[in-house]
């Protein structure tokens, strides 16, 4: 069979829409083969791109069972698969094609990235959107592919496996219920540790349910909302205005609801807009205002850290540092 790994199958699980994720693909057992002397032949690859899976990037990582089995074609990239892997490792996503869970393809996809790009990985697979892939645009709201716990326990459980080392580290970051890119990335220059770029701040709870008051079940008729970021130990919440989903007069006006319903309920609210995301300096107040907030006294910062800080910037954000001035 044709088994997709790595980049692929993140690909293969971005792709997978929510109504297909509604039925939940069934794990299988494959068991390990090392004498095998058979490749994927070009008929498998031809039709593997011209199916279902032609969304997938070039070329296409699939994986074998030992040195032998690694074909030439420049279409695909093969890798070599464990000695040690944990059953109920692939779904089987047709008749001839297999797939590595959500959990494996994370450990394979972090084993060479950097701490915040492998966050970044886990924080979409424990979150509720998808990034875009074979031309489709970003979706939202859908069911999330692992969690916390699951990637953790596939982690223990795949110690032999290349790239768990690495994927470990980005655990310690990775948390369930971020909705958006964004999101996932205020989160991460907020909350790495300075050592690496961040702001240190402790990890607030992603997308926090809260119950609302009378008036506000009244006024919008919903029975709860949800902070972006909060932290309950200081009851603070951080909510990030996005161009895209807080402009015009209904979403401001609604902005605004959500406000004062929030204060209604003894939290303090902080707001965070892409401009003040890209500038440091704009950033910079922000943090100082959490920072206060929380009663954290300010300690200086070393050049090297706020060096760190641009390194992590340009690693996650689009528009990289060059344009934020300090």
């Amino acid at each position: 069979p044709i088994i997709l790994c790595d980049i692929s199958s993140l690909e293969y699980w971005r792709h997978r829409s929510a109504r297909d994720l509604a039925d939940e693909p069934r794990s299988v057992m494959l068991r390990g083969n090392s004498g095998r002397t058979d490749k994927p032949t070009s008929a498998q690859i031809d039709a593997l791109l011209e199916r279902e899976f032609s969304f997938l990037s070039r070329p296409v990582h699939l994986l074998v069972p030992n040195e032998r089995t690694r074909c030439r074609d420049e279409r695909v990239f093969c890798h070599t698969r464990p000695s040690e892997i944990p059953c109920n490792s692939f779904i089987q996503a047709s008749e001839d094609i297999f797939v590595y869970r959500p959990e494996p393809t994370f450990i394979q996809t972090a084993r060479k990235l950097p701490v915040s790009l492998a966050t970044l990985i886990g924080l979409e697979l424990c979150g509720t959107y998808r990034l875009p892939v074979g031309g489709h645009v970003t979706q939202y709201q859908v069911p999330p592919l692992a969690s916390i716990q699951s990637l953790r326990q596939y982690a223990e459980r795949a110690r032999g496996m290349y790239g768990t080392t690495n994927a470990k580290r980005a655990l310690q970051y990775v948390i369930d219920g971020s909705e958006s890119p964004m999101e996932s990335k205020l989160y991460e220059l907020l909350c790495f540790s300075k050592r690496i770029g961040g702001r240190g701040l402790s990890k607030p709870n992603l997308n926090h349910k809260l119950a609302t008051t009378e008036s506000f079940r009244r006024a919008t008729g919903k029975k709860s909302l949800r902070c972006d970021l909060f932290w309950p130990e200081y009851n603070i919440a951080v909510e990030y205005d996005s161009s895209e989903h807080h402009t015009g007069p209904d979403n401001i006006a609604d902005d605004a609801t959500r406000r004062a319903a929030l204060a209604s309920l003894g939290i303090k609210v902080v707001t965070v807009t892409n401009r003040q995301v890209k500038r440091i300096v704009e950033f910079d107040v922000v943090v100082e205002l959490l920072e206060k907030l929380m009663l954290k006294r300010k300690r200086p910062t070393s050049r090297q850290w706020r060096h760190k800080e641009l390194e992590l910037r340009s690693t996650i954000l689009p528009y990289g540092a060059s344009c934020d001035p300090l």
